[in-house]
């Protein structure tokens, strides 16, 4: 249990799910996965339950910071506990390190229990197993190795963890933060160096020192935003990268407020931050206006109100800053981002569609009705036009169609007809994906299993409407050469998709 909520920490996930797949209460069956037992009128915590609300209790006030090398068979990983170190680690097959120990270091077994450690002196030996070993009170100076190497690890990743995966799209942040200016790597890195000389020689200090590496980070934000505002865009994956620059910020605020736990010496005095509630509020009001809305600008505003929250009730430095960040970058945003109406939609019906277990498919050689509902949330009437872009080989492959809608109300059913082409014969056989496996359907040849069709708006005022994407499967339920082996489960049925203006 200290391992997987230690693991879930260092992800920075807020939700804790103790097992997979079991039951929170069952009965006295030493081999049922419940967390509690029930005994007539009476609920009984087992081992499992124990050992959650002990894991909970030790680490849920924890800050991480990072990991620390101990060899390759070790996984230590390194918390912050009322602004001291403390340790986590564990080693699948029985290995003894060496750690230095502050002189009141206590080791916290399965229960919450404390007690010395054995040996004496700075430096002491321990044993790890796979039943993870806690210590609280190591020396100080492991913080700001643990700094270091998650620092870096942010840095030389895609998602600030170590993974096999590939993500394809993204790379090391190192790489893609550099986009506005090549140095900032490398300029982060030196003064992340003398971060770690001050919070070595003046420990008090380096709560305010992590501070100046937040600006660091804020600034290639700041960069970024005016190089997307100079090019008229959001360049490349630019919505991501904001996201991973201002996760590694409030990693680094959550670190510098754990620290200075010790101290309470940084502390947002309440007039500054009124003066962010204030702007937030300012921010507000345009991001959020007659229906249109800034997405990652809005994203930023959430996460500027939460950190200064943060700041707020628990009297955090570290949280304001990154709150500051936030706010000035949806305020770049909004300069630079595309805006969204989001309270006038369109919705589309396929009611001549097959559901093949999860999928809708469309038989090709039959005309097909794509139905579209447009919904005003608004106090005005609109009126526009819904477009359908389609496969090419389909006919129509565009479909424009106009719409009028009532202040508070929906529009009239808008009926679009479109035939998908049934030639050449005979039809081939292909697999469709439907979410629970392969269905074999019929279809010409030179058609794809699968298609995007896009529905778009636009009001006669000029306002877009949000793009609709919807992928259906083409195709006929193969049913007489495929039907053994299909389970009743994931036999194909058909329905009649419906409107509330039906």
């Amino acid at each position: 249990m200290y391992r997987l909520y230690a693991t879930l920490k260092k992800w920075n996930e807020r939700i804790f799910c103790p097992f997979h797949g079991g039951r929170l209460i069952g009965s006295a069956d030493p081999a049922s996965s419940a967390l509690l037992w029930q005994k007539g009128d009476q609920l009984v915590p087992n081992a499992k339950y124990v050992a959650f609300a002990v894991a909970r209790w030790v680490l849920s006030n924890a800050t991480y910071v990072g990991p620390l090398d101990f060899g390759d068979e070790a996984e230590a990983l390194l918390f912050l506990k009322h602004g001291r170190p403390m340790l986590v680690a564990w080693a699948d097959e029985d290995t003894t390190i060496s750690v230095d120990l502050a002189d009141d270091a206590r080791i916290v077994d399965e229960m919450g229990r404390k007690f010395p450690p054995t040996g004496t002196g700075l430096t002491r030996s321990i044993t790890l197993t796979a039943r993870p070993t806690v210590i609280y009170g190591l020396h100080y100076t492991y913080f700001t190795k643990a700094l270091r190497n998650q620092a870096e690890i942010y840095l030389t990743t895609p998602q600030g963890f170590k993974t096999d995966r590939n993500f394809g799209y993204i790379g090391p942040l190192q790489r893609d933060g550099a986009w506005a200016w090549a140095r900032w790597p490398g300029h982060f890195r030196r003064t992340l160096v003398s971060v770690i000389k001050i919070a070595d020689g003046q420990p008090r200090a380096g709560p305010r020192a992590l501070g100046t590496l937040q600006m660091v980070v804020h600034g290639q934000l700041y960069r970024t935003l005016r190089e997307c505002e100079a090019q008229g865009k959001l360049a490349g994956p630019t919505a991501n990268l904001i996201h991973r620059l201002q996760t590694l910020s409030e990693w680094l605020g959550r670190v510098a407020d754990a620290r200075d736990e010790c101290w309470q010496m940084y502390q947002p005095r309440s007039s500054l931050v009124d003066k962010v509630n204030e702007r937030l509020k300012e921010l507000r009001s345009t991001i959020h206006h007659d229906g249109i809305v800034y997405p990652l600008a809005a994203q930023c505003l959430q996460r500027a109100q939460q950190q200064l929250d943060k700041a707020v009730n628990r009297q955090r430095g570290g949280a304001y800053r990154a709150a500051i960040g936030a706010t000035n970058t949806a305020a770049l945003l909004v300069r630079v981002e595309p805006s969204v109406l989001i309270n006038i939609f369109a919705v589309a019906n396929l009611p001549t569609a097959t559901q093949l277990v999860k999928t809708l498919t469309l038989t090709p050689g039959v005309q097909h009705n794509l139905r579209v509902c447009v919904y005003n949330f608004t106090d005005q009437p609109v009126a526009g036009t819904i477009t359908w872009e389609l496969p090419e080989t389909w006919d129509p492959h565009q479909i424009a169609k106009s719409f009028s809608a009532p202040a508070q109300g929906y529009s009239e059913l808008v009926d679009c007809l479109v035939t998908i082409p049934g030639e050449p014969r005979p039809w081939v056989e292909k697999q469709t994906w439907s979410g629970s496996g392969g269905v074999p359907v019929q279809l010409p040849e030179p058609l794809a299993q699968r298609s995007d069709l896009c529905l778009k708006g636009q009001l006669d005022d000029g306002r877009a409407l949000l793009p609709m994407h919807y992928e259906v499967g083409v195709g006929e339920w193969a049913s007489s050469t495929n039907e053994p082996q299909l389970t009743q489960s994931n036999k194909p049925f058909s329905i009649q998709a419906t409107s509330s203006a039906d």
